[in-house]
């Protein structure tokens, strides 16, 4: 048995645990926030936050989502559901919350130095394996830009969108969302609603697919077939594969 520590307690941090917790491993997280769910832990998701994909797609393979659940459930839901899957396979005794990850050494095995937010107390201790699960959006980025203290200054606001937590935030102001992925088109979609007016200003546009097709087929049925798929070149494809990409 090898004694493996997890950094984030996100939906990667939560399988990971999982998949070693059930070849016999010990297991601890660390989790910076004072809840699991990462980027849907309520005080880094933003107002009106949702899934891009369906319930279905979005569940992990032995754990259904809620039948009474929304196509594309809410993030207070997602989170919901990510703290019901860490207590149905016993995840939530291995997590220490409110711990910063300081330094990771290797000698021989992994020494990690981390400080509990609540007591501010250093400690360290000793891994098998490290697994780091923090993700790509575990921290926001704001860039800054010419102009960006004069117009600060002027007083101007500039906030990142998992900051937007109330209408109040955008309500009958004039707003500018720079970006064209989920997030800056989720607070562009509520800024045109509730703003005095909306910019969305971004470098290159992506693929953005409404979530049913001329407002009655469910875009999950066009999208994630085996005839759509052929769409997408892979590296490498078997002939058996492209037979049955080809057909649907």
């Amino acid at each position: 048995m090898k004694h493996i520590a997890i950094i984030g307690a996100g939906i990667s941090g939560l399988a990971t645990a999982k998949a070693f917790l059930e070849r016999g491993h010990q297991v601890t997280i660390f989790e910076k926030s004072a809840d699991l769910g990462g980027v849907w832990e309520k005080s880094r998701s933003y107002l009106g936050v949702a899934t891009q994909t369906t319930r279905d797609e979005y569940a992990f393979s032995d754990f259904p989502m809620p039948s009474d659940y929304p196509h594309w459930p809410s993030g207070a839901q997602v989170q919901a559901y990510l703290g019901n899957y860490a207590a149905f396979f016993h995840l939530l005794p291995h997590i220490k919350f409110n711990t910063a990850v300081n330094h990771l050494r290797h000698r021989g095995d992994w020494e990690m130095h981390y400080t509990d937010l609540k007591t501010y107390t250093d400690n360290k201790a000793q891994f098998d394996f490290v697994a780091v699960c923090t993700g790509t959006f575990h921290k926001p980025y704001i860039p800054e830009f010419e102009g960006y203290k004069s117009f600060i200054d002027a007083g101007g606001e500039i906030i990142h969108s998992s900051q937007v937590k109330h209408e109040s935030s955008l309500r009958a102001k004039n707003v500018a969302v720079l970006g064209f992925a989920k997030s800056a088109t989720d607070i562009a979609t509520l800024a045109a609603d509730l703003g005095k007016s909306c910019h969305l200003i971004y470098r290159k546009a992506q693929w953005k697919v409404p979530r049913f097709f001329a407002n009655k087929i469910n875009m999950r049925y066009l999208l994630f077939s085996r005839l759509s798929e052929a769409f997408f070149d892979a590296p490498v494809k078997s002939f058996g594969q492209r037979l049955l990409h080809s057909m649907g």
